[in-house]
């Protein structure tokens, strides 16, 4: 149901996992091996700010990507300032088809 651009936006977003270095930045913060819940917070937080570059960059992302108004969150921060904030949120601010039982990779920032 997405449209090319926002199917571009997708791919784009993903590609910026690796050129952010998502992976090597989460493995110095949340270890080799992260629990679940630190892996999914991380990879909110490193959605977040990718998105909010996109969005900037006028990029139309598909409906319900995550944003950091959606936390309340202010505007700017790195993936290791989203990461701080999202810790000190209760688990029912996080949404909750996010919260899962983390079984499956999150959107390649840990690969």
């Amino acid at each position: 149901t997405w449209t090319i651009d926002e199917c571009s936006a997708v791919v784009l977003h993903e590609m910026m996992h690796c050129l952010m270095r998502h992976d090597i930045r989460a493995k110095a913060r949340i270890g080799i091996k992260p629990a679940n819940a630190e892996r999914l917070l991380w990879n909110i937080a490193a959605d977040i700010s990718i998105n909010q570059i996109l969005r900037e960059a006028g990029l139309s992302l598909p409906k319900g990507c995550m944003d950091y108004d959606m936390f309340g969150f202010p505007k700017n921060l790195s993936t290791e300032e989203y990461y701080d904030l999202l810790l000190k949120l209760p688990s029912q601010k996080i949404p909750s088809d996010l919260r899962g039982d983390g079984s499956g990779e999150s959107s390649g920032s840990m690969s």
